[in-house]
């Protein structure tokens, strides 16, 4: 079973009494959710990374995180290949030094720059007014 994101504020703050609308899963099923690892919103503790601070930073960056999302993003696209050409796929990071070291291997990796396929921010710059 996905747990769904509203799960953890839901039961931590709200008693779990934090309910989805009658249509949401229904609008926003997708086939690669059947993946639990691609479901709508998906959290990994990468244990074997390890965060620094690049030189006159006061960002983080954790390389080890950058290489298995650069992974699981490719195993995303071979198995549905026409998420490659639109902006279905986010990737959120916490700081603002790491989102750069994505865009930066995103394009190395790739060959093309992330911003036409995927959207990475932090969490901050994809929160919406």
């Amino acid at each position: 079973m996905i747990i769904q994101i509203r799960s953890f504020p839901s039961r931590e703050f709200y008693g779990d009494s934090l309910q989805d609308g009658d249509e949401v899963k229904s609008r926003t099923i997708r086939a690669w959710h059947d993946y639990r690892c691609f479901g709508p919103f998906c959290f990994f503790d990468i244990h074997e990374g390890k965060e620094a601070r690049p030189s006159g930073s006061g960002s983080w960056i954790n390389v080890e995180e950058v290489d298995f999302v650069l992974f699981l993003y490719q195993k995303l696209i071979s198995l549905y290949p026409a998420l490659k050409s639109g902006n279905q796929v986010a990737i959120i990071s916490p700081y603002s030094q790491q989102v750069k070291l994505f865009q930066k291997r995103f394009e190395e990796t790739f060959g093309m720059p992330a911003e036409k396929v995927v959207d990475i921010c932090t969490v901050d710059g994809c929160q919406v007014n």
